[in-house]
């Protein structure tokens, strides 16, 4: 009877840990590979992510995000993503993601760069002026 009490206290006392860690183990370069391996291979293009972390109350940060479709002519360059929830609030809330914050995002579309309107125009197309952003008012 001893053994087996010693058994379950030693059992509860490893899952506490692990669960305790589960920040440091999500955070880690294995799983993100991990799951970056798994996104890529659902995904037309590729998805690079220079480094992640996330802590029970602190919310998803990461760096140097990349996403390049050479098929579509897409490339998306995010220096830094941030996210309000923590992993507590995500697993006690899945649906609610909170508030993403995209610091710095720049998005190439296929047509609308000036190297594309310099091709266009060599390649006999006209070359349109580009359009000037709109004013925040």
């Amino acid at each position: 009877m001893k053994k087996t009490n010693l058994f379950i206290a030693g059992v509860v006392l490893l899952v506490i840990v692990l669960v305790g860690l589960l920040p440091v183990f999500l955070s880690s370069g294995w799983i993100q590979n991990l799951l970056l391996e798994r996104a890529n291979s659902r995904l037309p293009g590729t998805l690079a992510i220079g480094h992640c972390r996330i802590g029970w109350q602190q919310g998803l940060q990461c760096s140097r995000l990349s996403y390049v479709d050479t098929k579509q002519g897409i490339q998306l360059d995010v220096p830094s993503l941030r996210n309000s929830q923590g992993l507590l609030a995500l697993l006690a809330a899945p649906a609610n993601l909170g508030t993403i914050r995209v610091d710095g995002a720049v998005l190439v579309l296929p047509g609308l760069s000036p190297a594309g309107r310099e091709r266009s125009a060599a390649a006999g197309g006209q070359n349109t002026p580009p359009v000037p952003p709109r004013s925040s008012r």
